[in-house]
């Protein structure tokens, strides 16, 4: 669930009300579910927000579907930075869980969806719309990395390296100049990293080789971000911590 940016709609994914032919089904033979005949498609709906709750919930205003079909299901909405479309990932065919994912955008007024990389032949996992494009990670070979696409020209640019990096996702500030991860080289422990204008400035370790797993989110200042740790050798191996910076500014570049 996404809000818009001026906070007057949000987005949501969800496969709809069930049809007549399913709920008499239902109602006949009891619930029950076919497998590999029975899935539905995920889809992209947009609700307004209403300023006060009405006292009945039929006065509630009604979802729109921006989405619709059996050809693919969707998930990830983040807004431009204007409001004016939605992004999403969808994967397509009756067995999309094993199929790569394409982001996609669609009006947010309604209207046809335009799908932004049909060319790229990999999983497309969608992660943030900034002002300068469209974050999404993927795998390439053994490595994993984040990539900008502008939702313009369909430009994509890889914003991660070198190539046998492993840096699965990331967390964004708010102005997308700086991005959080965890990621790891060949032969290292994952460490949090520090990454600014498609350049990886500094990997902070959270000391003594011990593994990390997530980096969680930025606070909406910057700083300090939430990671999640694991160390394996301790009675409970998975810790949610904070780490905090002591300086707004990025430390140098690392050796």
């Amino acid at each position: 669930m996404y809000w818009s940016p001026d906070g007057a709609f949000i987005a949501f994914t969800s496969t709809g009300p069930e049809d007549k032919a399913a709920k008499d089904r239902k109602e006949r033979y009891g619930d029950f579910d076919v497998i590999g005949g029975d899935y539905r498609m995920n889809h992209l709906w947009l609700v307004k927000a209403p300023a006060d709750l009405p006292a009945s919930p039929k006065q509630l205003p009604k979802p729109e579907a921006l989405t619709k079909g059996d050809q693919f299901s969707v998930s990830g909405l983040p807004w431009s930075p204007g409001g004016r479309e939605i992004a999403f990932a969808a994967s397509s065919g009756p067995f999309f869980y094993y199929t790569n994912s394409r982001i996609a955008v669609a009006p947010a007024e309604g209207g046809t969806p335009r799908t932004l990389t049909g060319a790229f032949d990999e999983d497309a996992s969608l992660i943030d719309w900034g002002p300068d494009g469209i974050y999404f990670a993927a795998f390439q070979k053994t490595g994993a990395h984040i990539f900008r696409l502008n939702p313009s020209t369909g430009a994509i640019r890889r914003i991660s390296g070198p190539d046998q990096f492993y840096l699965p996702d990331a967390s964004f500030t708010t102005d997308h100049r700086t991005l959080a991860g965890v990621g790891a080289a060949p032969g290292h422990f994952a460490e949090v990293l520090i990454t600014a204008a498609g350049e990886i400035r500094a990997a902070v370790p959270l000391g003594r080789g011990r593994p990390v797993e997530t980096v969680s989110t930025f606070h909406p200042r910057g700083r300090p971000m939430e990671i999640h740790r694991r160390n394996p050798h301790r009675r409970h191996p998975h810790q949610a911590c904070r780490l905090r910076s002591r300086s707004s500014a990025l430390p140098p570049k690392a050796r």
